[in-house]
């Protein structure tokens, strides 16, 4: 189970407090994000409860930067970025934004990878060759993960880009015409 999704309220309505994402699921509309529920929404056995640096951050962004279109945090060792991260994506992923996670090596997207599934949030990585066209659309669609490292990301086509809304509604017919995809 994730954050409460109501059926059968009016599409992209805000009446009532409800508000839809592209995947027809509902939230509540919200002014400030709680990172705290989202992350028990994702009932993971391995993460339950955030640290207080994490909570720290988390309510920073929430306060100060949810609206803004790029982010960079710098943490010291030990802090816990990777949930953060995760969290972060997720969010963003239900604001129908595109998320590249990028690694410094291919070991810690490995790690990345292992932490989403953990947290059971849909998550693909690539590396030099390796790019199936399911989950590049995904990630492309702003439905998944993206995961790779930086030279995968400068230097490997296809590329994980960002889509925006008409194309994505146009692409998506054609997926439903002439892809299994």
């Amino acid at each position: 189970m994730r954050i409460p999704m109501q059926p059968g309220l009016p599409r992209n309505s805000a009446q009532g407090g409800w508000l839809a994402n592209a995947k027809g699921r509902y939230r509540m509309a919200m002014s400030r994000v709680d990172f705290r529920a989202r992350l028990v929404s994702f009932e993971s056995n391995a993460f339950q409860e955030l640290r207080k640096a994490q909570e720290f951050v988390l309510d920073e962004y929430a306060d100060r930067l949810a609206d803004a279109p790029h982010v960079a945090i710098e943490l010291p060792t030990g802090v816990g970025k990777t949930l953060i991260a995760l969290l972060l994506a997720d969010y963003a992923l239900e604001r129908e934004l595109t998320v590249t996670y990028l690694a410094g090596s291919n070991v810690l997207a490995e790690q990345v990878e292992a932490e989403a599934k953990k947290l059971k949030l849909d998550a693909h990585r690539f590396w030099g060759g390796h790019y199936p066209g399911g989950a590049l659309l995904a990630c492309n669609q702003a439905r998944a993960l993206a995961i790779m490292n930086y030279w995968v990301y400068f230097n490997s086509s296809p590329k994980v880009e960002p889509a925006r809304s008409e194309e994505r509604r146009v692409g998506k017919e054609c997926r439903s015409r002439w892809s299994p995809y």
